[in-house]
């Protein structure tokens, strides 16, 4: 009975279909993709980070499909592996919001004080604070037993 009241309540929060397929389509025609990368990508990109974040935040005894029993015993090893993924995931969204914050606004006041190379660094810097979160983030949460 759990297994269908959560099997109907992820259907009703599946990825964004229509979206992806109309920007998917789009994107193949030679000036749709004018409309269809800036406008359009980015909203299926929200809707489609919304429903990972969603499954994300789903602990792992309540998704889990593997039958277990209710003498589930946490040894230590496993909750410092979960406090560790969590430390993880908070160091990814500090990386990652950081290495926006740095390819906007670092971009504007480097471009005004040390001209277009300042520019390139601060995006080029940015871009690597954000990968590298993605890149801690889903660690963390590899180590929290919710790899997505």
């Amino acid at each position: 009975a759990r297994r269908s009241v959560l099997a109907s309540s992820l259907k009703a929060k599946r990825a964004p279909r229509g979206w992806i397929l109309a920007a998917s389509i789009l994107t193949v025609f030679p000036y749709g993709c004018l409309l269809a990368i800036p406008f359009i990508w980015t909203v299926a990109v929200a809707l489609l980070q919304k429903r990972v974040n969603e499954i994300a935040s789903f602990s792992t005894s309540s998704w889990s499909v593997v039958p277990h029993t209710n003498q589930f015993v946490e040894s230590a090893e496993i909750k410092h592996d979960q406090k560790r993924g969590a430390d993880l995931v908070k160091t990814s969204k500090v990386l990652g919001w950081g290495g926006v914050t740095t390819m906007t606004a670092g971009a504007i006041a480097l471009g005004v004080l040390a001209g277009p190379a300042g520019v390139g660094l601060a995006i080029g810097v940015g871009f690597l604070s954000s990968l590298s979160g993605a890149i801690v983030g889903q660690i963390g949460r590899a180590k929290q037993g919710r790899v997505i």
